[in-house]
């Protein structure tokens, strides 16, 4: 199965979200609890194995 098909059910605070309301901004690491709570474990685990870049970049859409 393809891994990067999401499993979690957009709701509308997910939908309306962007990477960086993932992350702790003051620690550059993932917001852990704000993912456990939006996500299903398998999106969590997917989620939390992208590594951060110690670079900020500006969010911007990617795909839609």
């Amino acid at each position: 199965e393809d891994s990067c098909v999401v499993k979690t059910r957009v709701s509308e605070r997910v939908h309306n979200l962007r990477v960086s309301d993932l992350i702790i901004k003051e620690s550059n690491c993932w917001n852990t609890e704000l993912i456990n709570a939006l996500f299903k474990l398998e999106d969590r685990k997917v989620i939390l194995s992208i590594p951060l870049s110690n670079i900020n970049h500006e969010d911007q859409c990617v795909w839609h």
